[in-house]
């Protein structure tokens, strides 16, 4: 997942390997040694991944099951997003304090897929 994360930052970034070397602190050649998926030693890979925002253990993860990479994926998604992040944090404790119930839920899934389908065109 490590190798998605790099490429997906440096083109949304418009980075170069030693743009983004500068930004996470370590040598180009790590970045590119981490794009074509060979190890890196331990200080290295912290540092990409906090240049990432992502943990270590996340940015590693492969996952076996498919609802293992989606709850990944989701996990990473909503750690690199701020304003995911304290959305869903606020949903959890309205769903734990009972004032949200899985009905709610899934209205609020529904609608944001109407919102996703809507931005498609």
């Amino acid at each position: 997942m490590i190798v998605e994360l790099i490429k997906e930052k440096m083109q949304k970034e418009g980075l170069s390997a030693r743009a983004a070397a500068l930004e996470a602190h370590v040598a180009h050649t790590t970045v590119l040694r981490a794009i074509e998926g060979r190890n890196l030693d331990l200080p290295s890979l912290n540092k990409i991944c906090t240049w990432l925002g992502v943990s270590v253990a996340d940015a590693l993860s492969e996952g076996g099951a498919k609802d293992e990479v989606l709850a990944s994926k989701m996990s990473l998604l909503i750690s690199r997003e701020p304003k995911l992040k304290a959305l869903f944090e606020e949903l959890v404790s309205e769903v734990e304090a009972g004032t949200l119930n899985s009905s709610d839920v899934e209205d609020i899934v529904a609608y944001a897929g109407y919102r996703i389908k809507q931005k498609k065109g």
